[in-house]
């Protein structure tokens, strides 16, 4: 249907600029860092603060299309577990493992 489509456009784009927005941020603040004066506020507190609501949207944006797009591929929650394509997305859906951090 028509909103799958979209849902599933969406959730590409979204998933293929959000992540790649990170690499131009890293080499953006590596390279300012040392010319910047850390005791004052600056812009580049104002780029982090805005990549970050970029983040945040992007996340809201690729939950809810995918929730679509697993919707509509899946016909329901009951084949989460019946279909190859269920079975899949339940590994994305599992929380992340607890890695121990050791701080010495």
């Amino acid at each position: 249907s028509g909103w799958h489509v979209w849902a599933d456009a969406t959730h590409l784009l979204v998933a293929g600029c959000w992540p790649m927005g990170l690499l131009p941020l890293v080499v953006l603040l590596y390279r300012l860092r040392p010319i910047v004066d850390l005791e004052k506020p600056n812009w580049i507190s104002a780029v982090v603060v805005r990549f970050s609501a970029l983040a945040l949207v992007s996340v809201i944006l690729l939950t809810a299309t995918g929730l679509l797009n697993a919707w509509a591929l899946l016909g329901g929650p009951a084949n989460l577990f019946k279909t190859p394509y269920g079975q899949v997305l339940s590994i994305k859906l599992l929380p992340p493992p607890k890695v121990p951090i050791s701080v010495r």
